[in-house]
């Protein structure tokens, strides 16, 4: 519970120190929600025979690797393309000045 003191300052009786919500945290909802989901899939997969097992695993795990390799490959262009500019605005790239005369008239 909130409780104001009249000098400007809040107080909350609160363990966390932050003022009561009306619900719960969504993020930690989700985070619970997915939580849940994991556990009944893999409750789910150990059930499976050994090579349903293997199959299903190898599977997830691609997913998941691929999932991180996009990401990874995003950030990757991103951080080059940011390189690259800083190079051609501190100097001229050589490779498109020699570029520029071979497509002249």
């Amino acid at each position: 519970m909130m409780e104001g003191r009249g000098d400007g300052v809040i107080e909350s009786s609160s363990a966390t120190g932050f003022p009561p919500s009306s619900g719960t945290n969504p993020i930690a909802q989700l985070q619970v929600g997915l939580k849940d989901l994991e556990n009944k899939y893999r409750n789910w997969v150990t059930e499976q025979s050994l090579p349903v097992e293997a199959d299903l695993t190898t599977f997830t795990n691609a997913i998941q690797g691929a999932a991180i390799g996009g990401l990874m490959g995003m950030t990757k262009h991103s951080i080059y393309r940011s390189v690259a500019l800083v190079e051609m605005v501190d100097k001229k790239d050589p490779r498109q000045a020699k570029g520029k005369a071979k497509r002249g008239p």
